[in-house]
């Protein structure tokens, strides 16, 4: 669901300039969905306001919303999704479709010019929200939401430091993207491997780094036109590095992209760069390019997400998606086994190795994703608009989110599991949303990962234990937010240059590191880091 970002961009800036500030930074590294247990319990259950968490019963008069998402007019699954979540609280969504690289600038003209829709969903990264709200363009929600929103801000307060996140002068205006702990992106991800190659060729998989390299090159000799290891984004290839040499439990005091273990890892990568075990092509690769690799069998190493495990590994498996759903969803133990023997045969996610004298590690978990929804301060009838988000957050909501229509793509039994229905083809043709939702490929309604909520999935991903990177919070104010905003360009700017230079063997780390921390300070570096550790919230 997420818009991948590269891992060198490791502060991720909530607030840029003109208000008080709260800022999040967030060590990223991915973004993309959903890894979940088998749990039916939720934590919306025993909401006291029931009524927020379906839909309404009571007849409204029918009024109509413009509705800006990203997308195109020929995704029918999107448009039918929306008709659907507007039929059910009697309002017509008048939805238009953009782009995702043309929406930012479309929205940035919409709020100089002041013809603003009622309502965008899943706004995009890098808008200012919070100046928007502060600027009188969006509604503040903290009140409203008291009374129309219940479910949102019941995950809201569940969400660690949630609130803080998306609060500016003691409102906030927009209701974020939450997740469950367990479903936060990074915990969801991990080097997925083709276990099929190296078990045909009796190779074991690797558990420290010297392994890996030693895997990498006997898998280059045997697939000569292979690239052992790729990513389908920059920044999620270094995500493997950078989690196996420890860049994440660098003290949260310094800058990590001058630490030991980034240096360290850098030189790992260039090594396997020079060496061709790492696609020489992983810095401009497209998503095409990348699956074309895959299942080519030219590709035997990449990070990512277990949706990504999911998709891509059953089709190398050859398993039917809507097969795999049943099986996480249905309370046989035998077809989950059978199922999941099928496909961890061809792909699994390998162990989590340590370089010598590192400790493995991961980014700050993203329990709260800044691509949710605001509204118009202009909007008409604003508690109709909330009410229908709202919907989103709840378990019904939840799970037509993630699937469907109960009783059109999945029942719940007398036992009161969840079970994805078996579609005909008739059916599928009948109701194109169910069949979309059902198969995995809609997920923009899906506002809140919760797996006790939507309790039909199951975990893929390797759930060995690892340091996180601690979530950081800083509180500025105008004048620090502004400087700190032209700091982190520009020292954002150069390490990236170095980092190509580094990785590609075109500057050698060794010889190059001190001019690189050298150029990073004439920039600002310490300057940068003292604003943040004047201005952390402990």
């Amino acid at each position: 669901m997420h818009t991948q970002r590269g891992l060198s961009d490791m502060i991720r800036k909530l607030s840029l300039v003109g208000v008080p500030a709260v800022l999040l930074f967030v060590a990223a590294c991915s973004g993309s969905p959903t890894k979940n247990s088998d749990s039916s319990s939720s934590p919306a259950a025993g909401n006291s306001s029931p009524a927020a968490s379906t839909a309404p019963s009571t007849p409204k008069e029918r009024i109509a919303y413009t509705v800006w998402v990203e997308g195109t007019e020929s995704d029918a699954s999107l448009a039918l999704a929306f008709k659907k979540l507007g039929d059910k609280f009697n309002l017509d969504l008048k939805m238009v479709y953009t782009p995702l690289t043309d929406l930012p600038t479309k929205i940035n003209l919409a709020a100089s010019t002041g013809d603003f829709p009622d309502i965008i969903f899943k706004i995009p990264n890098g808008i200012d929200t919070k100046k928007m709200g502060v600027q009188g363009i969006l509604l503040p929600l903290k009140e409203l939401s008291k009374k129309y929103a219940p479910n949102f801000l019941k995950a809201l307060n569940e969400t660690t430091d949630a609130e803080k996140v998306i609060t500016v002068q003691n409102d906030f205006y927009q209701m974020p993207v939450l997740a469950e702990k367990g479903m936060a992106n990074n915990n969801r991800n991990g080097t997925i491997y083709r276990k099929d190659i190296l078990d045909k060729n009796g190779i074991k998989s690797p558990t420290t780094t010297e392994e890996f390299y030693n895997v990498l090159k006997q898998l280059k000799q045997l697939y000569p036109d292979s690239a052992p290891i790729s990513n389908r984004t920059p920044g999620l290839a270094k995500s493997t590095f950078f989690s196996v040499f420890g860049v994440y439990s660098t003290p949260v005091e310094q800058y990590i992209l001058a630490s030991d273990a980034y240096k360290e890892s850098i030189a790992y990568m260039a090594k396997l760069y020079k060496e061709k075990l790492l696609d020489n092509e992983f810095l401009t690769i497209t998503q095409q390019q990348f699956n074309e690799k895959v299942y080519a069998n030219k590709v035997f190493f990449f990070y990512d997400n277990e949706q990504t495990y999911e998709q891509m590994g059953t089709q190398l498996a050859g398993i039917n998606t809507q097969e795999l759903t049943q099986a996480m969803a249905d309370s046989d133990p035998k077809k989950k086994e059978d199922l999941s023997k099928k496909l961890l045969s061809v792909v699994d996610v390998m162990p989590n190795i340590q370089a010598p004298g590192r400790e493995f590690s991961k980014g700050s978990p993203d329990l709260v994703n800044l691509r949710g929804v605001v509204f118009s301060k202009k909007i008409k009838n604003p508690e109709r608009a909330l009410e229908m988000v709202d919907y989103l957050f709840s378990k019904e909501g939840s799970r037509f989110g993630a699937l469907g229509d109960e009783g059109v793509a999945y029942t719940i039994g007398s036992d009161g599991k969840l079970r994805v229905r078996n579609m005909t083809d008739e059916e599928k043709k009948k109701n194109p949303l169910a069949a979309a939702l059902q198969l995995g490929s809609r997920r923009t309604l899906e506002v809140y990962r919760d797996t006790r909520l939507v309790g039909y999935r199951e975990t893929t991903v390797n759930g060995a234990s690892f340091k996180e990177r601690p979530m950081e919070i800083y509180e500025m104010n105008d004048e620090q937010t502004q400087r700190y905003a032209v700091l982190n360009a520009q020292i954002t700017k150069k390490q990236q240059e170095y980092e190509s230079k580094f990785i590609t063997g075109a500057l050698e780390v060794e010889k190059g590191w001190n001019d690189y921390i050298n150029d990073l300070k004439k920039l600002g570096l310490d300057e940068m880091l003292k604003l943040q550790n004047d201005t952390r919230v402990k």
